[in-house]
C-alpha cells in the first residue's frame, strides 16, 4: 500500500503475507443487548456472558496482536497492563490508557475520527436513522452529538442513558 499517492487505497496482493494492521473491535455492553430476532441471523446460540469475552477473550487476543503488529506498546508492561489498578483500561477504547495502537486499530476510535468530519457525520447519521426508521427529533439529536459518542451509539444502538434506538450492529 502507497499511502503517499493514495492514502484511502486498500490492496491485498497475497494470502500469506505478513499481517501489518487489524481492525479489531472491544466487546461492550450491547453484546447484552442482542435482539432475539437478529440472534439467529447473527449466528448467535446462547446468551454472552461480557465479562468472559472481555477478560478471557479479547484481552488475550488484543495482547496477542500488541505483541506482533505493535510490540512497542506491550513489550515490558504486561504487569502494569493487566495489574487490577490499571482496571484493563489498556483494553477500553474510551480509557485515557487505552493502547491506541496505529496497527491494532479499533474500530469504535476509527468510526469516531470518520464522524469528526461534519459533512460525513450528518450524512451518516441521515442514512443510518432512515434505515433503521428513526425518527426526525432522534436524527436531529444524534447529529448533535460527540463524534466518539455518535460512533458508541452506531456500534452498541443504545443511547448514553441507556436508551435502545435501534438494533445494535453485529460486529
Amino acid at each position: 500500500m502507497n499511502m503517499q499517492q493514495n492514502p484511502f487505497k486498500i490492496g491485498v496482493t497475497t494470502e500469506i503475507g505478513r499481517l501489518r494492521k487489524l481492525l479489531v473491535h472491544s466487546p461492550d455492553s450491547g453484546l447484552g443487548k442482542v435482539v432475539p430476532s437478529k440472534a439467529q441471523d447473527w449466528l448467535f446460540e446462547d446468551i454472552v456472558h461480557l465479562d468472559t469475552i472481555r477478560k478471557d477473550e479479547y484481552d488475550y487476543y488484543t495482547k496477542l496482536l500488541m505483541y506482533f503488529l505493535d510490540p512497542e506498546k506491550i513489550k515490558g508492561k504486561l504487569a502494569e497492563i493487566d495489574s487490577e489498578a490499571a482496571n484493563r483500561g489498556f483494553y477500553k477504547p474510551n480509557h485515557p490508557n487505552f493502547h491506541n495502537s496505529e496497527n491494532v486499530i479499533e474500530l469504535q476510535n476509527l468510526l469516531a475520527d470518520i464522524l469528526a468530519d461534519e459533512y460525513i457525520s450528518k450524512k451518516l447519521t441521515a442514512a443510518v436513522c432512515a434505515i433503521e426508521g428513526c425518527t426526525y427529533k432522534l436524527q436531529l439529536k444524534l447529529s448533535a452529538t460527540d463524534p466518539k459518542e455518535l460512533a458508541e451509539i452506531f456500534i452498541s444502538g443504545t443511547m448514553a442513558d441507556d436508551t435502545m434506538v435501534f438494533a445494535r450492529c453485529p460486529i
